[in-house]
Formats: structure tokens, C-alpha cells, sequence
């Protein structure tokens, strides 16, 4: 009979911890940008909130023994949105290229710049382009130089 009674409170904690768990999803799910989550009220925002719970709450079902404390439950919920969260926000992220794709390009770069340097024409269609913005440089340079003392020679009148 204890033991019927035992079960029974622990059946209704741990309803109360789901209830917990449901709200504090809410909210974490506030603190994600809307660019992730949607606007408040929205469809996607209603969306990914009903798949987060499914996924949370089958998590939840199986670990929960209706002993954890209130703060664990928040704990465990938040670590779930956290990293749903890292998986969605991934494509902002600059990922380094991998070894293989870096000789790849070095490879490349090597190619042009031998198929450059041995063929006459190319060489000197490249010393052309090297003179012009060497020019062009020089030009902003002096220009800037001149525009710099100018301003500097007016204000001291």
C-alpha cells in the first residue's frame, strides 16, 4: 500500500516536472533570435516548439524518476535548447577548409602562376596590369598627400 502511494506521488512530481519542462521551453525558446525561432506567435515559432517538445519530452519521459529537483529539470531543458540552438546557428559560422581542399588550392594557385610565368604574352599582359595599379596607387597616394597638407595649411591661416 506504501509503496502504491510512493508510486503514485512520484507519477504526479513528475507531471508537475513535464509542466515545468513545457514552460521553461517556452521560455528558452524566447531567448533564441527570431531569425531561428520566429516571431512571437508565429507558425514556425509554434512549429519548432511542438518538434523541440517531442524531441524534449521523449528525452524527458525516459529520465525523469520524479525525484530530480526543479532547477535540474530547468538545467536539462535549457542544455536541449542551447544545442538545438548551436545546430541551427551553424551557417554563419566560418568553417576552416579541410587539408585535402587547402593543397587543392595551392595546387591551383601554383598552376596559374607557372602557366603565367611561361607564356610571353600572359607575362606581359600581368606586367601591364602590375604598372597600371602601381600608377593608380601613386596617384592616391599624392592625391590624398596633397588633399592631407592642403587642409592642414588652411586651417593654420
Amino acid at each position: 500500500m506504501a509503496e502504491a502511494k510512493h508510486q503514485t506521488q512520484r507519477a504526479e512530481r513528475k507531471r508537475k516536472l513535464l509542466a515545468l519542462a513545457q514552460s521553461t521551453l517556452a521560455s528558452a525558446i524566447a531567448t533564441c533570435p527570431s531569425y531561428l525561432v520566429g516571431s512571437f506567435g508565429s507558425d514556425k515559432r509554434i512549429n519548432v516548439t511542438r518538434a523541440m517538445w517531442a524531441d524534449l519530452r521523449a528525452v524527458l519521459e525516459k529520465a525523469l524518476s520524479g525525484a530530480e529537483s526543479e532547477e535540474d529539470v530547468r538545467q536539462r531543458v535549457e542544455e536541449h535548447v542551447a544545442q538545438w540552438q548551436r545546430g541551427q546557428d551553424h551557417w554563419w559560422r566560418l568553417h576552416p577548409p579541410s587539408p585535402a581542399r587547402v593543397l587543392r588550392g595551392i595546387r591551383t594557385a601554383k598552376l596559374v602562376v607557372d602557366t603565367v610565368n611561361n607564356t610571353p604574352e600572359l607575362r606581359q599582359l600581368v606586367d601591364t596590369v602590375i604598372q597600371a595599379v602601381q600608377i593608380k596607387l601613386r596617384q592616391r597616394r599624392e592625391a590624398k598627400g596633397s588633399s592631407s597638407s592642403s587642409s592642414s595649411s588652411s586651417s593654420s591661416s
